[in-house]
């Protein structure tokens, strides 16, 4: 029951250095991270340390401590969800203006990636190509991007409206239920 619980621990821990991310409260993001970090090292869960420092790392991107962000994208022992360390590392080659190694890990990213990774990429790539000159090249990622976020928002429609219909069928189900009780 104890190694269950620790387990729990650490998702939760991980879970509230989400929410303090997501309020832009870094500070409390990179505590709670440190604590599920160090309860999954505890554990020898491999899984849980390389998730842990994925997104650790991203917080470190984001207050721009790139130093700190690839000395964790090191540590990450499996290249599960490539696809973010991929993004990470472009972003950290982009600040340090090493704009070829940038374009490299983008592209990786946007190679392992999923749909929403795709259309940041290209949104980066776009800017790059942009600011070096290459106004077709860059264009063409800006069409590529724009093309994503419509095939985002159709999916997010269809499934929307999916999800109504869905509850529409259940309710429609349910009142028949109770009408047959009640006959």
């Amino acid at each position: 029951i104890l190694a269950k619980d620790s387990i729990s621990i650490t998702y939760s821990l991980r879970d509230i250095g989400r929410t303090f991310s997501t309020l832009g409260k870094a500070d409390s993001a990179i505590y709670y991270y440190q604590s599920a970090y160090e309860k999954a090292l505890l554990l020898n869960d491999q899984s849980r340390i390389d998730n842990v420092l994925r997104e650790l790392s991203s917080i470190y991107i984001d207050m721009g401590k790139y130093d700190l962000a690839k000395d964790l994208f090191s540590k990450v022992s499996s290249m599960k969800n490539q696809a973010n360390i991929y993004f990470g590392l472009g972003c950290i080659y982009e600040s340090y203006k090493q704009i070829d190694s940038a374009l490299y890990y983008f592209e990786k990213a946007n190679e392992y990636g999923n749909i929403y990774m795709k259309k940041n990429t290209y949104r980066i790539l776009s800017k790059i190509k942009n600011q070096e000159g290459d106004r077709k090249l860059a264009l063409n990622y800006a069409y590529k991007c724009i093309e994503l976020s419509d095939s985002i928002k159709n999916q997010t429609k269809t499934e929307a409206v999916a999800k109504v219909n869905s509850l529409y069928k259940y309710q429609h189900t349910e009142k028949e239920n109770v009408q047959l009780k009640i006959d």
